[in-house]
């Protein structure tokens, strides 16, 4: 049976009922998302570090834009990495937030992509972004466990 878990700053809600969590989410603003854990040619995984917090880049969809489309497009503009490769779906992510009015639920969607070039990181300074680093699977699961629990999921799931 699928469990649904929607990440809230107070705690993780979880269901296993559809229904009930069309009508959690009926109750915010709905924002779709796209972004990645991106691997390079060494094996190593790219995190940034946003507001404050370790994270994976990731933003929202534009109209006529597939979540694919959408998650190679934000993880370019976040992280200036050019010829990136998409590839399978890892999984979804649902978190609340209202930093910018009205409580939002925004659903992500998260794929692994494949960066070969050696081209240099331009960080999305406007968005929040201050760093980013290269890391092996053990220091991108540690940096995770400090960040934010959706992005752990992500991290873990991928993996684990």
């Amino acid at each position: 049976m699928k469990t649904y878990k929607i990440y809230t700053s107070k705690g993780i809600l979880e269901t296993d009922s559809e229904a009930n969590f069309r009508t959690i989410c009926s109750m915010f603003l709905q924002v779709n998302a796209g972004g990645g854990i991106v691997r390079n040619r060494e094996g190593k995984y790219l995190m940034i570090f946003r507001k404050g917090f370790w994270d994976l880049p990731k933003g929202k969809q534009e109209d006529g834009e597939t979540i694919e489309e959408c998650a190679l497009r934000e993880v370019a503009e976040e992280t200036g990495l050019v010829g990136l490769r998409l590839g399978e779906m890892i999984c979804e992510t649902h978190h609340t937030f209202n930093i910018y009015g009205p409580s939002t639920i925004k659903h992500t969607s998260w794929y692994w992509m494949d960066y070969d070039g050696d081209g240099p990181l331009v960080l999305q300074t406007d968005e929040g972004i201050t760093d980013a680093a290269w890391l092996t699977k053990e220091e991108a699961l540690d940096r995770a466990a400090g960040s934010f629990a959706s992005i752990a999921e992500v991290l873990n799931t991928a993996l684990q």
